[in-house]
Order: C-alpha cells, then sequence, then structure tokens
C-alpha cells in the first residue's frame, strides 16, 4: 500500500508503510499534543521497515535530547539473550545492531535499561561498546560488573583553626563518642592521641587519622564496620581550653559546642555483582536523554525523514505526538517481552497516557 508522504514537498519513490492506528481512545489536548515537537532524522532507523527504514511508525515513544528542544526515539532495539555481568558480548538482533552502528557508530557508549532477573528491581546503566557486528547481532562490551560502583571509604576532614592551643576534645561518629583527646603542637603527638583515642572506641584501624598538618586532620573509614559505606554524621567538639590559649575546630571554640567535620570523600556501598546482570527483552538506549521517553507518535501513516530524493535524511515534524490517552500497547516497537522491564518502560512515560494491555487487551 502506498503510504501517506510528509516531509519536503517533491516527486520521489513510494514509501511503503502500513498504516498504524495506535490510540483506541484520545484526550483533548494530549493525544495531538499542541507543541511542534521535531525529531532528528539521524535518530530514525525502522528495522521493521526495511528498506525505508527512515520512516518513523505510529507508537514509536520518543525522548527530548538533553539541553534541546529536539526528540529522538526512546529505544533502539531489545536484548536477545541475558546478559552476565562478566559478559563482553551483548546480544541483539541483526536490526538492532544496524540501528545502534547507524545512529551512535561502531564504537561508542549505549545506555542498557532492563531487571537483573525476572521479575527484579529495573535500572539503567551506561555501557561502554566497541564494535557492533550487524550480521550476527552480536555487540561487543565492556563488561557491566566494571560499570558497577566499587566501595568507597569515607574521609572527613577534621580543621584546627589555631593550632596553638593545648586544651582537648573528642570525636563522635554515627553518636558514638571518644575521650579526651589532648592537642598537641608536635604532629605526631597529636596524630598518636587522636588514633589511641579512635582504638579504643571503636576497634584498632577501624577510623584512621592521618596526614601531616596540624591544621587538618584527616579521618580515614577504613576498617571494620566502616569500610566501604557512606557514614553518618561526625562531628568533634573542644572540651576544654587550656594554657591561657585556645584553639578551635573547624571555625567553632566554644567549649561544649560540637561542630561537624566536613565530608571530604563520601562513602559509597559496593554494588552486587548481579547488578551488572540483564534479562533478555532489556532495552538498548541511547544516552543522549531520548532514553526518558515523555512522547507517542501517534501519525497514522507515520513520519518521513529524507527529502523528496529519498536519500537525503533530514529532520522533521511529528505532527501528532500523544501525551495522553488509550495507546494500544501492541503498536509499540520493541515492546519488552519482560514484564518487570515493560512495567518500568511504562511508568516513565505521563500517567495520561494509558496502555491497553494494562487491561487485559
Amino acid at each position: 500500500m502506498l503510504g501517506q508522504q510528509t516531509g519536503t514537498p517533491g516527486v520521489g519513490a513510494g514509501v511503503f508503510a502500513a498504516p498504524r492506528q495506535a490510540l483506541y481512545t484520545e484526550i483533548e489536548g494530549l493525544s495531538a499534543f499542541a507543541l511542534p515537537i521535531i525529531v532528528t532524522g539521524s535518530s530514525v532507523y525502522n528495522k521493521y521497515n526495511l528498506p525505508y527504514w527512515w520512516v518513523l511508525y505510529a507508537g514509536t515513544p520518543i525522548g527530548r535530547l538533553t539541553n534541546s528542544a529536539t526528540y529522538a526515539p526512546a529505544i533502539i532495539g531489545l536484548t536477545s539473550l541475558p546478559l552476565g555481568g562478566a559478559s563482553t558480548t551483548l546480544q541483539t538482533d541483526p536490526g538492532t545492531a544496524a540501528a545502534l552502528a547507524y545512529r551512535i557508530g561502531q564504537t561508542g557508549t549505549l545506555t542498557l535499561t532492563g531487571a537483573n532477573v525476572a521479575g527484579g528491581t529495573c535500572r539503567s546503566l551506561p555501557v561502554a561498546y566497541s564494535a557492533v557486528n550487524t550480521t550476527t547481532g552480536a555487540i561487543t562490551i565492556t563488561a557491566t560488573a566494571s560499570a558497577a560502583v566499587n566501595a568507597v571509604n569515607q574521609i572527613n576532614d577534621l580543621v584546627f583553626v589555631d593550632n596553638t592551643g593545648v586544651g582537648t576534645f573528642n570525636i563522635t561518629v554515627e553518636g558514638i563518642t571518644t575521650g579526651a583527646i589532648t592537642y598537641s603542637s608536635v604532629a605526631a603527638t597529636l596524630y598518636g592521641n587522636i588514633n589511641t583515642a579512635l582504638n579504643a572506641t571503636f576497634g584498632t584501624s577501624a577510623i584512621v587519622a592521618s596526614g601531616a598538618s596540624l591544621a587538618a586532620i584527616i579521618l580515614t573509614f577504613s576498617g571494620t564496620g566502616y569500610a566501604g559505606r557512606p557514614v553518618g554524621a561526625v562531628t568533634t567538639t573542644v572540651l576544654v581550653n587550656a594554657g591561657g590559649t585556645t584553639f578551635t575546630i573547624n571555625g567553632v571554640g566554644t567549649v561544649g559546642a560540637a561542630t561537624v567535620a566536613p565530608v571530604g570523600t563520601a562513602g559509597v556501598t559496593a554494588v552486587a555483582a548481579q547488578e551488572g546482570e540483564f534479562v533478555a527483552g532489556s532495552m538498548i538506549q541511547s544516552t543522549d536523554g531520548s532514553q526518558t521517553p515523555l512522547l507517542i507518535v501517534s501519525d497514522t501513516y507515520g513520519v518521513k525523514f529524507t527529502d523528496w530524493t529519498n536519500v537525503n535524511v533530514i529532520p522533521n515534524y511529528v505532527v501528532r505526538a500523544s501525551a495522553g490517552g488509550l495507546l494500544n500497547a501492541s503498536m509499540v516497537p520493541d515492546k519488552s517481552p519482560d514484564p518487570a522491564t515493560w512495567a518500568y518502560f511504562k511508568s516513565l512515560l505521563p500517567a495520561t497516557l494509558l496502555f491497553s494491555d494494562t487491561y487485559g487487551y
């Protein structure tokens, strides 16, 4: 069937794209979005409409490019096999591989969105890749387990503004307080006094004071119970000012007034190895901002992204983009077969956009 042509006027080759009725029902003002929506032609590769891959189907979710008023398809394609955290091959179909190579390139970074196990929690990870095989659909990637955040030991900074004092102070971590620590103008003595108190209160080397400055003490949370995690409030309190001089910690010198020891490096809990795993049917997306869907293309005949020659790719307006209505879920290209992944993706779209499969259709 000869489909309706959109784009720059002129005589060109016929565009064969079957009409698709994406919406069952419409919501006035939302089903035909009032603002002009421009989609970048270089982002469009419809593997389901070859050789006319430059026709964007009705039902396609689109998202806005970061810091831009233009849009692009939210999903490039789906994985065809589960991905292990240590795997360096992301398997998809040849059409999706071709779409990825066209849109991002043979090397780059994609966004992978999906659950780690069936019914698991969905999340998105950036995945670097170095090769795309458009014949087999194999994408060579950096193992996703390496994208997981490694454990980081928290560091807090204990700053003495006036280090001439010879008084005492203490350190409180998550509500547990050391005994009185005697200040010294000799760095080695001061560090020794602090570490003795820390070891006695929190366990040997659980928290370590280090550095060479009298003015700035580094507290590293690297031992049992504290390593590799965010640590709660860390405060210090001046207990006694002695010797006729004063000293302040982090600018506070009032006896008995606790002051916060600022976080220099925030602790981060290690991500479990399974966080690098993805179920089959996970979504391959871009990193350009379009991975967050905002609208659904609802032009019945799709949208054409070439000029009159059908050779030169151009951007084009989506005449009908919908932020509301009842959508025929089967009309969404690359609808994930994994229920958790699909439910997560639907949750990103406006609440005014309803899906037929929610109601059993």
